[in-house]
């Protein structure tokens, strides 16, 4: 074959490459605004929103635990598992009616026990 052939083939393919559209790929981290957990990882066709941080290096999130993951003040943050768990909850007067001694089991409001205290959700 003669290299007038391949010239032509090369332009070709040349020309076929630049109309391919360019893709973006940026590492896009999605999480919840209210409290920072992780909802989704991007490279291209990103979400819309503003809820995401770029990260520099993509193994932050693939080499972790993606439920230890939150995001604080834009920065991506690894929670420590060993540390306790603070409580959500805290007895008061009002609140949310359960069984006395068993926290799990709520009440409607049209039930009655006759052990009854009451939980309401802290700030934290």
């Amino acid at each position: 074959m003669s290299n007038e052939f391949w010239d032509e083939v090369f332009l070709l393919v040349k020309q076929y490459d630049q109309q391919r559209p360019k893709i973006f790929v940026e590492n896009r981290l999605y999480y919840e605004k209210q409290d920072g957990t992780v909802i989704g990882y991007y490279e291209t066709d990103h979400p819309e929103g503003d809820n995401y941080i770029v990260l520099s290096d993509p193994n932050e999130f693939f080499k972790n635990n993606t439920t230890l993951l939150r995001v604080k003040n834009n920065k991506l943050i690894l929670l420590d598992p060993k540390q306790p768990n603070k409580s959500r909850l805290k007895k008061s007067q009002t609140g949310y009616k359960t069984v006395q001694g068993h926290a799990a089991l709520l009440l409607e409001h049209n039930e009655t026990y006759q052990d009854i205290e009451y939980y309401e959700q802290t700030n934290n």
